[in-house]
């Protein structure tokens, strides 16, 4: 049981109970709505049961729970809502099935392919455990003189990059979601720009974060600051998905207090738990606002104000203003339907006779063509409305994510053995960057996270997978020789 909950068992039940409640409930209305096999669709829901069973074990990895938790988000709980066609759904794949053809058949097909590829990630954490796992304790023998004594500091420091980078991105739209950049400057400084806002900033709240654990503090200030940090890159970026790089922040400081026996108490987490939903509920608002005034008419920031201040074109003024009870709807849609996951499965299986070998070669030769659907979307006919409707600035793509993208060999013991070695080669970058940080075990939280982002997202441009692990290297660079830094200086001091 979760340390937090020693003390305070009832809350714990509660919320264990809660949620059996609300997965029987939402199992019963799947159950009567799926027209296939019930027996299939009972053993997928089983898996999907016993997926909180394995990524909540005490030797889970991050990557294991955060890439569980998307699965399950993105295959049974979005096929079960769906299915009980909900006011949110309208009983639709929006995102896109292609030309599946719904029959009970085709159903019990996607969710044995499914199913392949969760096989081979509950295998692959079995094993991974007996190879290697955290320690249960951490243990920390030398103090951080440094960190002690400049860390009001250093913390303003960050915050002061935050806000300029954050500045920069907003002022010449260098890097924005679903936007091409017409911004034209250094290609090294670019470069260095994204990898910041992407991963740098907040591998660097890590470091500090986790020093701040190790001198056995853990103050409000540094952690707003880091959130706020993933707010600001959030915004600058037009992106939703600040969630994702705060709960590993969140997820790792329980995990990493907890092995140096650091208790917080279950209040400051609360807090803690509370202050990301509140930003990420103005984020998400925030961003909703910016995409309808910016994204659809596919200008970038910089774009619309160099049109308002030229002179000589007549400008129209087509500003939304924020309407929060549609605001509502539209994240509560947003949390139903955007989970990348069961629907491409539906896709590709409906075109079986292009499966095979020569169709995933040409996934990997698959290069950026602004004016075109993606690979994905014209091989398995995905009508992409994003070239009907906005600007040649803007472009959306469909995903598969890595268990549809395996399917495209369409065999089923490839996307179980992909999923299987995937899984190990994820969770040794993850141990690796435990290793090579001092056993930052917050840094570790963001890489997992990162990483099962990167897979469950898989399938436009994969060959360029590795432009991903050049920035997970960097971030593990810089946190290492920050680490020898800070250890000179130390020994200075001392």
């Amino acid at each position: 049981m979760s340390y937090l909950f020693k003390k305070n068992r009832n809350i714990f039940l509660i919320l264990k109970y809660i949620f059996i409640s609300l997965f029987l409930v939402l199992f019963y209305f799947g159950y009567d709505a799926y027209v296939g096999n019930k027996l299939i669709y009972t053993i997928f829901t089983l898996a999907n049961f016993f997926l909180f069973f394995f990524i909540f074990r005490k030797k889970s990895f991050f990557y294991e729970i955060f890439f569980g938790i998307l699965i399950f988000l993105g295959f049974w709980f979005k096929l079960s809502v769906i299915l009980s066609i909900t006011p949110f759904t309208v009983g639709q794949f929006s995102e896109g099935a292609g030309l599946f053809d719904h029959s009970p058949s085709s159903f019990d097909d996607v969710l044995i392919i499914s199913f392949c590829g969760f096989l081979g990630f509950f295998i692959a954490g079995y094993l991974r455990q007996y190879f290697f796992s955290y320690p249960q304790k951490i243990i920390f023998k030398n103090k951080n003189i440094i960190y002690e004594k400049f860390r009001v500091q250093l913390w303003l420091l960050f915050l002061l990059l935050s806000i300029i980078i954050f500045i920069l991105n907003i002022s010449f739209g260098i890097y924005q979601k679903g936007l091409l950049s017409s911004y034209e400057g250094n290609l090294i400084f670019i470069n260095f720009l994204k990898w910041f806002l992407l991963l740098g900033l907040t591998s660097l709240s890590s470091w500090l974060i986790y020093n701040e654990i190790k001198t056995k503090k853990m103050s409000y200030f540094s952690y707003f600051i880091s959130i706020f940090e993933i707010f600001l890159s959030s915004l600058s970026m037009i992106s939703r998905g600040m969630i994702f790089n705060s709960g590993s922040i969140y997820f790792g400081i329980y995990k990493f207090s907890k092995k140096v026996n650091l208790n917080f108490g279950i209040k400051k987490f609360l807090i803690f738990l509370f202050f990301i939903f509140a930003l990420f509920y103005i984020s998400v608002i925030s961003v909703n606002h910016i995409r309808a005034n910016f994204f659809y008419i596919g200008q970038s920031f910089i774009e619309k104000k160099q049109l308002n201040e030229n002179k000589t074109q007549k400008v129209i003024n087509t500003t939304k203003s924020i309407n929060i009870s549609k605001q509502n709807s539209e994240l509560v849609y947003l949390a139903i339907n955007r989970w990348v996951g069961i629907d491409a499965v539906m896709a590709i299986n409906a075109k079986k006779e292009i499966l095979g070998y020569d169709l995933i070669k040409k996934a990997f030769q698959e290069d950026f063509n602004r004016y075109e659907p993606s690979f994905y979307e014209k091989n398995f006919n995905l009508k992409n409305n994003i070239y009907e409707t906005i600007n040649t600035n803007s472009k959306g793509n469909t995903l598969t994510g890595i268990i549809g993208f395996s399917y495209y060999m369409g065999n089923k013991f490839i996307v179980f053995l992909s999923l299987f070695v995937l899984s190990l080669f994820a969770s040794l970058i993850e141990y690796f960057s435990f290793k090579m940080t001092n056993k930052n075990l917050i840094f570790s939280s963001l890489i997992g996270q990162i990483i099962a982002f990167r897979f469950i997202h898989f399938g436009y441009l994969p060959h360029q997978t590795y432009l991903l692990f050049s920035a997970i290297f960097l971030s593990i660079l810089m946190i290492y020789i920050l680490n020898k830094l800070v250890d000179i200086l130390n020994k200075k001091y001392l």
